[in-house]
């Protein structure tokens, strides 16, 4: 906001007259004048040449008339971006497929409006879910039209992987497990001691991208060098879950991968390894995007405090 008696300085110059001024402004002469005099005294410029008929800018109060002009136009144009900025909608695009499901984003999203009903975001974002179609996101890289095709997504993601152009932010961790078909020994089991694996073989990703991937690797051959394992590539398809249920072999995986193959069942086993579980956006995305995020995160936090034994809002059914 520009001080009044730049406003009030304008007025005078248009008018070329105290009285006119004070009659546009609906105030006194004096005050009018008053503002005059203390604009001279902290420019120490002369700004008008008084007479009895009136003023004249003096050379100087034309160049500050022109200034002062450009300022007001200014200051008026910045309000309104300021205002279409505060009241504008930005559509969010929520990233949706197979393996990176986005049902929790928009859940996290209306709690966040359900507890804040006086916030501004009420309106401010329109969320769109956008389907993709899984790649290397997979074996924790990120997906291919992220950043361009979809704003955002919620999956399982290695930190490293996505370290540079993308933004991670973990909520939760999601426990390796196996996923065996019907005809293998450990089917119909809630949870198996990993030795029991001996002599049998593992399906485990080939060129994952997943740090724990490499450790678990390196913790069998250690420890239970018997276990056959066989790299086979985790693709965007159903291929290796196709491949493993027909030739009767364990996977190893995450324990919602039966909704996407029922024909394979999670086995629990007993070691700590776990796959990051959170959101990631582009970190060259829009100040939209990284402020949803940062709404999201508090959302989240301020959960965990009221309810330490649950990682993220729960999903109504």
């Amino acid at each position: 906001m520009l001080d009044q008696a730049v406003n009030v300085f304008l007025q005078v110059a248009q008018c070329g007259s105290f009285t006119k001024a004070a009659e546009q402004l609906y105030v006194t002469s004096t005050a009018v004048m008053n503002q005059i005099n203390r604009l001279e005294r902290h420019l120490s410029v002369k700004l008008f040449n008084r007479s009895p008929s009136g003023v004249i800018l003096t050379e100087a109060g034309e160049i500050y008339r022109q200034g002062a002009q450009q300022l007001v136009d200014l200051d008026r144009e910045l309000c309104e971006r300021t205002r279409h900025a505060a009241t504008r909608t930005f559509t969010l695009r929520i990233g949706d497929s197979l393996f990176s499901r986005c049902d929790k984003l928009p859940h996290i999203w209306s709690s966040y409006l359900a507890e804040h009903p006086q916030s501004e975001m009420h309106n401010r974002y329109v969320l769109q879910i956008i389907p993709f179609r899984d790649g290397d996101n997979i074996n924790g890289t990120a997906p291919e039209g992220l950043g361009v095709d979809f704003d955002m997504v919620m999956g399982h993601f290695d930190q490293h992987a996505l370290a540079g152009r993308y933004r991670f932010q973990q909520f939760s961790s999601t426990p390796c497990c196996l996923l065996v078909p019907r005809s293998h020994p450990l089917f119909g089991r809630s949870s198996a001691h990993i030795s029991e694996l001996s002599g049998q073989r593992l399906a485990i990703p080939q060129n994952s991208r997943f740090t724990v991937s490499g450790e678990i690797q390196a913790w069998l051959r250690e420890r239970y060098p018997d276990i056959i394992l066989e790299f086979v590539p985790y693709r965007n398809d159903l291929a290796v879950f196709n491949q493993c249920s027909l030739q009767g072999t364990a996977m190893l995986g995450l324990d919602y991968w039966n909704e996407i193959y029922p024909a394979m069942a999670p086995v629990l086993l007993n070691w700590d390894f776990c796959i990051p579980h959170g959101m990631a956006w582009a970190a060259s995305a829009p100040p939209e995007v990284h402020r949803f995020a940062e709404l999201i995160c508090a959302q989240v936090n301020e959960y965990r405090t009221r309810h330490p034994d649950m990682p993220t809002p729960p999903i109504p059914d």
